[in-house]
């Protein structure tokens, strides 16, 4: 039994047994063609036999009494139900990868197409969105149920159940879903298991550029920013990279590698509960803070231990100390026509800048014997600008970064 990768031209081969059966494992996923040879039968191949991520297909032959030269050539197909394993899923394969839209980039957002995946999070901004490319949630678990493989290895950080390696989606060959009903080499977890394989090279060049280009004129105003008569915040985000593969010894060495890089400016709006203007005045006796009514006391007012709350809980303005009031004045108004909170808009700004690369070699030494190795790196500095609330024109800040 011998099955030819179509892409590289490396062979595996293996024996049946006294019944005729037969195994060829550790093969990668890609296009085989599978084939059979026995004394006293003619040959039998059975061609474009598609082998996905982790899974075992089988290709049954019926031989043909006739003299080894002559060859039955049967074209492969890939059947409706996998009676190998009882395992629930899907497989997201490279056509799917390539040319389905993806938000950010965000690989892991594909799993949201097997039933039961779902957004984890209320907003894209989740930290886990963030950090984790689009960490989904199976059956209503935590990402954290989740086990994620790449290339066979445990691909999951140690915060928030996200990936260690994001790769670009041209990297990633296919990857699959199993949601339910898992062999016996899973087990530690509740929700699913995401196994992603990279790319290889083939005995062909093969390459393509990328770049995707984000700008304010192309994009709509958010609606809380129409509310208070803000214009549309600036945007500009770049993303672009390449990716290339072939052979390094045709038959024998392969090489695929890709490079990205992702910078993004922009501001999205921030929200803050501001003093109201009746406030500002000592006037707390509408209670439409977050809180509602918060009685307030006079401090020098004390009746047999207890504080005396002030009358209709109104601050007099001659109680108002001046240095709270120069302080009062550097914290904004509240935004015109608006009532309770938040009462106020800020523009928070965001300074991204990402570069993530992949370099991967495969090496077949001779029968049955393959060895490949791959290398990912991704920074991701991340400066974050909060200002608004506080003195005009000073604004806090939070960097972030990241190395894989």
């Amino acid at each position: 039994m011998t099955a030819h990768n179509k892409g590289t031209n490396v062979p595996a081969s293996g024996i049946t047994d006294e019944r005729g059966n037969y195994l060829i494992d550790k093969l990668p996923p890609g296009l085989y063609d599978v084939s059979v040879e026995v004394a006293g039968f003619k040959k039998q191949v059975a061609t474009d036999v598609r082998l996905a991520v982790e899974q075992r297909a089988r290709v049954d032959f019926a031989l043909t009494p006739g003299v080894a030269a002559e060859t039955v050539t049967v074209t492969g197909q890939t059947p409706v139900i996998d009676t190998a394993s009882a395992e629930l899923g899907a497989v997201v394969d490279e056509k799917s990868i390539l040319e389905m839209p993806l938000s950010g980039r965000k690989l892991n957002k594909l799993a949201y197409l097997t039933p039961g995946g779902a957004q984890f999070g209320l907003t894209v901004e989740d930290t886990r969105e963030r950090e984790g490319g689009g960490t989904p949630s199976f059956g209503g678990l935590d990402p954290s149920s989740n086990q994620m493989n790449f290339d066979g290895a445990n691909n999951v950080g140690i915060a928030f159940s996200a990936n260690a390696v994001n790769p670009t989606p041209e990297t990633v060959q296919e990857f699959k879903v199993i949601t339910n009903n898992y062999s016996a080499e899973y087990g530690r977890v509740g929700g699913a298991v995401i196994s992603l394989v990279s790319k290889s090279g083939t005995n062909e060049f093969h390459g393509n550029a990328w770049e995707y280009l984000s700008k304010e004129a192309l994009n709509a105003n958010a609606f809380f920013n129409n509310r208070v008569g803000r214009e549309k915040p600036p945007v500009d985000r770049h993303t672009f990279g390449g990716a290339a593969g072939g052979p390094i010894l045709k038959n024998k060495a392969f090489f695929f590698g890709s490079y990205e890089r992702f910078i993004d400016d922009f501001s999205q709006p921030g929200f803050a509960t501001v003093p109201s203007l009746a406030e500002r005045q000592g006037d707390f006796s509408k209670g439409d803070g977050p809180y509602g009514l918060i009685p307030i006391y006079d401090p020098s007012n004390v009746v047999n231990g207890a504080r005396v709350q002030f009358p209709n809980n109104v601050i007099p303005a001659s109680r108002i100390n001046a240095i709270s009031k120069k302080v009062l004045d550097l914290i904004p108004y509240p935004a015109p026509n608006t009532a309770g909170f938040p009462n106020y808009s800020y523009p928070s700004e965001v300074t991204q800048r990402k570069t993530r690369w992949s370099a991967r070699v495969d090496h077949h030494f001779g029968k049955d014997q393959t060895v490949f190795g791959r290398f990912s790196w991704q920074n991701s500095p991340r400066i974050r600008h909060i200002g608004g609330v506080g003195v005009p024109g000073m604004k806090s800040g939070i960097y972030e970064r990241k190395d894989d």
